[in-house]
């Protein structure tokens, strides 16, 4: 088994969609940009693209056939979010705030979250490096998608504008922090944050305390 059928195996929370005919996979990390890029890009204009949810028969199959080397051949990417804001869009696509204000939701989210919606907190930087070393050869980031799909659109041959999708409404992020809650996730995200460089940005237009 090599090490990338490993770390796959050993993270079964990972989502990865995969096109062995298009020789591409894509990590596809929970709340950043994944439904406008795998179910509304990469499924339109690679129909056979699969991810263990869509078929576990097939990609049980593909991942025992799975060798570094396979791994090596194939265009790998993921894209990021910034921590703060994805626990910002979390919080609303559940709809947590119809019964928990923001900062009750981080400090017990442990004990509100179902396996589904833990499963779209898990950290980011298993989808992109292992035992610190990156297995994708290109990490976008929301922050800049356009410009970032336009490189990965170029390298699978792919639509080169993206859709929107379960787009979430609400205010700037950092309208929902205070100092607490800030600290309590670049805590528990700082290996992301520092792995992604990302920071925590005020707009200035809020300015809670």
């Amino acid at each position: 088994m090599g090490v990338i059928s490993a770390h796959l195996r050993k993270h079964p929370e990972m989502t990865v969609a995969v096109s062995p005919d298009g020789c591409f996979a894509y990590t596809k990390i929970p709340k950043a940009a994944g439904t406008s890029v795998y179910r509304k890009t990469i499924q339109r204009d690679y129909p056979q693209a699969f991810t263990r949810k869509d078929n576990r028969r097939v990609y049980d199959k593909w991942l025992d056939a799975l060798t570094d080397e396979m791994w090596g051949e194939y265009c790998t990417f993921t894209f990021t979010r910034n921590p703060w804001d994805r626990m910002v869009s979390i919080y609303q696509y559940f709809k947590f705030w119809k019964r928990y204000d923001f900062a009750q939701f981080i400090k017990d989210r442990m004990y509100l979250l179902s396996d589904r919606v833990a499963m779209h907190s898990v950290p980011q930087h298993i989808f992109a490096f292992r035992d610190g070393k990156q297995y994708v050869d290109f990490i976008g980031s929301v922050e800049n998608i356009k410009r970032d799909w336009l490189y990965v659109a170029s390298k699978i041959g792919t639509a080169t504008r993206l859709p929107v999708s379960n787009e979430t409404k609400h205010l700037h992020y950092s309208a929902y922090y205070n100092d607490e809650t800030r600290a309590a996730i670049g805590k528990e995200y700082a290996y992301d944050i520092e792995l992604f460089g990302y920071s925590f940005q005020k707009d200035q237009r809020y300015n809670r305390r």
